[in-house]
């Protein structure tokens, strides 16, 4: 082979790899950081969300954390690429049993995520959210009033499922 058409070759070759590479990096999501997204979108399907941003990412909503939600489907919702308040823990969560004497997660932000939870809950009203712990989405709720305090829990999870969180929060993500 001639040094000019190994050349051209090699020059192929990186062409090539580099659409591929550009081709991966846009179709593939991002692992999300913990913490609560504003959901852009929701639908039974990633074909009918609109197309995201640069900022913006599809993601799997499966329920599989919460209890009564074997038989619903998976839906997928549109989230920013980044966290609207990122989930920075104040003490480590803890585990206790609600009114309902099912299992509740109880957790605690820094007094700089509980400002940023607050602003977010209160410009946000209406709308909804969702908590990411682990590169997972677990939650999804309706913002019904502004979150003051930076103290919450997360209810209606099973007891497994509570478990799986708090070892995925206390294990360092």
């Amino acid at each position: 082979m001639s040094r000019q058409t190994a050349g051209r070759r090699a020059l192929l070759l990186a062409a090539c790899a580099a659409v591929a590479a550009i081709a991966a990096g846009s179709n593939q999501p991002e692992r999300l950081q913990a913490g609560f997204y504003l959901i852009g979108a929701e639908a039974p399907s990633p074909d009918a969300l609109p197309a995201p941003n640069s900022e913006q990412q599809i993601v799997r909503y499966d329920r599989k954390y919460l209890l009564d939600s074997a038989n619903e489907p998976p839906s997928y919702l549109l989230l920013p690429r980044r966290p609207d308040v990122a989930l920075r823990l104040a003490k480590p969560p803890a585990i206790e049993k609600g009114s309902n004497g099912f299992a509740e997660l109880r957790l605690e932000l820094t007094k700089e995520a509980a400002v940023d939870l607050e602003r977010v809950s209160r410009e946000h009203l209406g709308q909804a959210v969702s908590l990411v712990v682990d590169g997972e989405v677990i939650t999804k709720h309706k913002i019904r009033s502004a979150i003051t305090g930076g103290q919450f829990r997360l209810s209606r999870c099973t007891d497994n499922a509570c478990q799986y969180i708090l070892g995925r929060l206390v294990g360092g993500q």
